[in-house]
C-alpha cells in the first residue's frame, strides 16, 4: 500500500474511531434503513422491532462484514434487495450493531469484538485491512478509443460536486460542506474551507451539502439542507440555505467565509426522501437555476410522527431559478415543476436546459427531460411515459396540465441492461442512478461536440438480475425530440459528477468518483478519486 493510500487508510480509520454509535448509525446506515429505522418498504427492510434481527445474530453481523442479498423475511413480509458492506473496523461493527440492538430492538446479549472478528475470518477479506486494501487498490478503466485516462488524485473524502475554477483548478465539495482545491496538473491538493465553520448552528451536525458552482463573476455558490429537529414546531422541518463568497481571484490560494444568500424552510421529507437541495449553475439567462428533489417517494403521506402528511411542497420536486435583487434578498421563482430528484442538469450551446431525474423504488425507467419555463414534467402524478400510476400512495391529479413526458432514448446504451432486447426507453434503465451533467462544447473532437456527458452512479438494486450504471453516458440530443446514448467510460466506481476543463491548451473531462466501490458489496463509505480523461 502506498502512502497516501495509507493516509487515507489512517484517516477512515480515525475518523470512524472518533463517532459515536448513533453518528456511525447516521453515516452508513440511516439512508437505506431511515433515521428511526422503519427501512424502505417494499425494498429495505425495517431494522426497528425486526425479527430477523433477533433470529439472526451471526447473519446481522455478516451483512455489515460483506453484504446481503437475496430474498429474507422480517415482521412476516418477503424483501429481496441488496446490502452493501459497511467498510468499519471490529470495533465500530460492534458499536453500530449494538446501537440497532438497544435503540430499536432492545435485544438482550451485546455483540463482542472477538465474535466479529471470528465471523471476518471466514469472510472474502479476512481483516479490515485487507477490505480497504482490495477498495483502495482498484485500477483504472478503460478509456474511449482516442484518449487516455489518468487518476489526478486520490481523495480522502467523498466529494458530492466538482466545479471547473479555471488555471487547472478544480474545486471540490464533500456531503458535509468541506471545499478542497485540486491543481489537476501539479496534483497539489489543499483543503480550503471547513464546513462547520459556516454551516454549523451550534451543533456538530452541518446538514448535507451536494452543490457547488461558479458565476460569471466567480463568486462561488453552495447548497446545504439542514434537518431542524424542533419540538416547538408539529413536524421537522428542511432548513435549505444557499451561501455565496465574494468574487474569487483567478488563482485561488484561500476562499472568503459564505455569507447566506438566500433561505428558505419545507417539511422535511418523509423517510430517507429528504431529496432536497443540489445542483446550482448559471444559465445563459444569467439566472443561478436550482435542482430541488422530493420530499417523497411517490406523493405518498408517509406515517412518521414528525415528519409532514403534506405529500409534497409547493417549492419541492421543482427546478428554481434566483438572481440579485438591487442588494436585497434575491428574485426567486420555481422554473419548472414535476421531478422526483434532478440531481444533475447542463446547458447546451442553445440555452436549453437538460436535467436527470432519479425514478422511485418501482423498477421505473429513470427520465433525461428537456426543461422549458412554466411546464409541469408528472411527479408524483405520471412516471416515465407509463399511462397509469403504479404507486397506489400517489395523488389523484385533479388539474387540467398537460404533462411533459421525458426523451425517448434510441440507445445504443443506457436502455436495456440485456444485450440482443435493447428497444427504445423513457430514458435509462432504473435504479442506474443518473447524477452530474456537463456539455461538450466546440472544443471537442467532432463525433463529441455539442453531446452532453451524464455520470451515472451506479444502482443499489439489480433489474432483470444486472445493477446498471458506474459509467459515463455521451448522450446527444436529437431534433425529433429524441437522444442517442452510449458509453464513454464504463466500469467506474460510484462517478458522482463530470465536467470540462482546458488543460495544455486541451480540452479535457474531469470525472468525480464519490467513492472507490464498483460493486454494492464494496460499499459505500471509502473516500473518492478524480479521474482526467484527456486527447492522446
Amino acid at each position: 500500500m502506498s502512502v497516501i493510500r495509507f493516509c487515507i487508510f489512517l484517516s477512515l480509520l480515525i475518523s470512524a474511531m472518533a463517532q459515536s454509535p448513533a453518528e456511525l448509525y447516521q453515516t452508513n446506515c440511516k439512508n437505506c434503513h431511515g433515521i428511526n429505522g422503519e427501512g424502505i418498504p417494499p425494498a429495505i427492510p425495517p431494522l426497528k422491532n425486526s425479527d430477523f434481527l433477533a433470529k439472526n445474530r451471526e447473519t446481522s453481523i455478516r451483512a455489515v462484514l460483506e453484504g446481503l442479498s437475496g430474498k429474507i423475511h422480517v415482521n412476516g413480509k418477503e424483501y429481496n434487495a441488496i446490502m452493501p458492506a459497511i467498510p468499519l473496523d471490529d470495533a465500530n461493527v460492534v458499536k453500530v450493531l449494538n446501537y440497532v440492538r438497544k435503540t430499536f430492538n432492545k435485544l438482550p446479549g451485546d455483540i463482542t469484538e472477538p465474535e466479529v472478528a471470528k465471523i471476518r475470518m471466514t469472510t472474502k477479506y479476512p481483516t479490515f485491512m485487507q477490505q480497504v486494501k482490495a477498495v483502495l487498490n482498484i485500477g483504472l478503466p478503460q478509456a474511449p478509443e482516442g484518449w487516455e485516462i489518468e487518476l489526478s488524485a486520490e481523495l480522502d473524502f467523498s466529494p458530492t460536486r466538482i466545479a471547473n475554477a479555471g488555471n487547472n483548478q478544480l474545486l471540490m465539495i464533500s456531503r458535509f460542506g468541506d471545499i478542497h482545491l485540486l491543481n489537476v496538473k501539479t496534483r497539489e491538493l489543499k483543503k480550503l474551507l471547513v464546513g462547520k465553520d459556516y454551516l454549523s448552528r451550534g451543533s456538530k451536525y452541518v446538514g448535507v451539502t451536494k452543490g457547488i458552482g461558479l458565476d460569471n463573476k466567480r463568486r462561488l455558490y453552495i447548497t446545504n439542507d439542514y434537518i431542524v429537529k424542533d419540538r416547538s414546531l408539529p413536524y421537522d422541518i428542511d432548513r435549505v440555505r444557499i451561501y455565496r463568497t465574494a468574487p474569487l481571484p483567478e488563482v485561488i490560494t484561500d476562499l472568503p467565509k459564505p455569507e447566506r444568500w438566500f433561505e428558505v424552510a419545507i417539511p422535511a421529507g418523509v423517510g430517507p426522501y429528504n431529496h432536497g437541495i443540489s445542483h446550482i449553475e448559471q444559465g445563459p439567462d444569467g439566472w443561478m437555476y436550482v435542482s430541488f428533489g422530493s420530499r417523497t417517494n411517490a406523493g405518498e403521506t408517509g406515517n412518521m410522527s414528525r415528519r409532514a402528511k403534506s405529500r409534497e411542497h409547493e417549492l419541492s420536486a421543482a427546478i428554481w431559478r434566483l438572481k440579485d435583487n438591487n442588494d436585497e434578498k434575491p428574485k426567486f421563482e420555481v422554473y419548472a415543476r414535476g421531478f422526483r430528484n434532478p440531481y444533475g442538469f447542463c446547458f447546451d450551446k442553445q440555452g436549453r436546459m437538460f436535467a436527470s431525474e432519479n425514478g422511485p423504488d418501482k423498477d421505473i425507467v429513470t427520465e433525461l427531460n428537456l426543461v422549458e419555463q412554466g411546464k409541469h414534467y408528472g411527479f408524483p402524478y405520471m412516471f416515465a411515459d407509463l399511462t397509469e400510476n403504479p404507486h397506489e400512495e400517489s395523488p389523484k391529479y385533479e388539474g387540467n396540465e398537460t404533462f411533459v413526458k421525458p426523451l425517448l432514448n434510441m440507445g445504443p446504451d443506457g436502455i436495456v441492461p440485456l444485450e440482443g432486447n435493447q428497444k427504445p426507453m423513457s430514458s435509462f434503465t432504473a435504479h442506474c442512478v443518473p447524477v452530474g451533467m456537463t456539455y461538450l462544447d466546440d472544443r471537442f473532437p467532432k463525433d463529441m461536440k455539442n453531446t452532453m456527458l451524464m455520470a451515472r452512479f451506479g444502482g443499489f438494486w439489480p433489474v432483470n438480475g444486472i445493477t446498471t450504471g458506474f459509467d459515463i453516458l455521451q448522450i446527444k440530443y436529437n431534433e425529433d425530440n429524441t437522444i442517442t446514448s452510449k458509453k464513454l467510460v464504463s466500469n467506474l466506481a460510484r462517478p458522482i459528477d463530470v465536467d470540462t476543463m482546458n488543460i495544455d491548451g486541451e480540452a479535457a473531462i474531469i470525472i468525480a468518483e464519490y467513492c472507490r466501490g464498483r460493486s454494492i458489496a464494496e460499499g459505500l463509505t471509502h473516500p473518492g478519486r478524480i479521474l482526467i480523461l484527456r486527447q492522446k
